[in-house]
């Protein structure tokens, strides 16, 4: 939350993951722009903040995909390279989205660039991690068929869930109290 404009918690990292590890490349980039817009659509969220997501997101996860593939090696799909491999991409995919986000807040805002940053590479790079452990566990059980099992992927996403509430939830209590000592 920042100046009135916020973000939301969306677990598109693991559904991200997912894709990487069971679509093509071109099939993950268009599912997941295809998603985001959809999306939108249903949320009636404004034009400007919908073609800024579809960039951002069209620019990260292509940078996401392409690390992927050159850092896999061609190794299994839950081998170690290719989970490290999963790491760094996704990683990479949150480090790009929280530095566009911080241009845009930036812009509608006037927040700091660098102090938007500093506020938000911990939690959004956790995020990254999360999504990486949540997809890749829902991929795995689901190539398992350990079906029954796949519901229990939710607990980590709730937790993640409730994370991010309470670190929100903290972020707009600084910025309360930073009007009010202005105040």
């Amino acid at each position: 939350w920042r100046g009135g404009t916020s973000e939301d918690l969306t677990f598109l990292e693991a559904v991200l993951v997912a894709a990487v590890l069971t679509l093509a490349p071109m099939a993950t980039l268009g599912a997941i722009l295809t998603g985001l817009l959809a999306a939108s659509i249903v949320q009636r969220r404004d034009w400007s903040k919908t073609l800024f997501n579809l960039g951002s997101y069209a620019i990260s996860t292509a940078t996401m995909i392409l690390l992927y593939y050159a850092l896999d090696g061609g190794e299994p799909r839950f081998g170690l390279q290719s989970v490290v491999a999963l790491i760094v991409a996704t990683l990479a995919f949150s480090l790009i989205n929280t530095a566009l986000l911080s241009l845009i807040f930036h812009v509608v805002a006037g927040a700091n660039p660098q102090e938007f940053l500093s506020d938000e590479w911990r939690l959004s790079s956790t995020m990254a991690l999360g999504g990486v452990g949540v997809g890749t566990t829902a991929v795995f059980l689901a190539n398992e068929e350990a079906w029954p099992l796949v519901p229990f992927v939710a607990l980590p996403a709730l937790a993640m869930w409730y994370a991010y509430g309470a670190a929100a939830s903290h972020v707009q209590a600084r910025e309360r109290n930073r009007w009010l000592i202005r105040l």
